[in-house]
């Protein structure tokens, strides 16, 4: 797989657990086309998500006709039915302004509180990610193609 010259880091941020203990996770700030600019956010890049994903506020901000794009159901770990969350993939432009790329990406809308996740689908294609618990910190390396 072909590499280029654009690599960049990203310290993990900090979070604080209803008990009081801090975790600290892989988070991005993107930027994300809608049809009057940009709409800044922060994701947290999951490589266990498959998709990218996103609540259906975002969808409404972005100009996005929520019904229009195709159905999916979100499962994680449980396969239980109350665990089961309905979304809509929708074809999305992300501008990632540390390296200075425009992606698109099928992003899942799901209503609910659903986080703010960069899955494996097109973002995992665009960059070699390393994650580094130990020093708390994320590298990209976009690939060229």
């Amino acid at each position: 797989m072909l590499t280029s010259s654009i690599r960049f880091v990203r310290e993990w941020r900090e979070f604080t657990r209803s008990t009081g203990a801090s975790i600290y996770r892989p988070v991005l700030p993107v930027l994300v086309r809608g049809q009057h600019g940009f709409v800044e956010r922060d994701f947290l890049v999951d490589s266990g998500a498959d998709f990218s994903m996103a609540p259906l506020v975002l969808c409404r901000q972005l100009g996005l006709r929520w019904q229009d794009g195709a159905p999916i159901t979100l499962r994680g770990i449980s396969q239980r039915k109350a665990c089961m969350v309905q979304g809509r993939i929708h074809e999305v432009e992300l501008l990632v302004p540390d390296a200075g790329v425009t992606l698109r990406l099928p992003m899942v809308f799901a209503r609910g509180n659903t986080p703010f996740l960069l899955g494996r689908e097109g973002f995992f294609d665009a960059f070699d990610i390393t994650f580094e618990k130990t020093n708390r910190r994320t590298i990209f390396q976009l690939i060229e193609r």
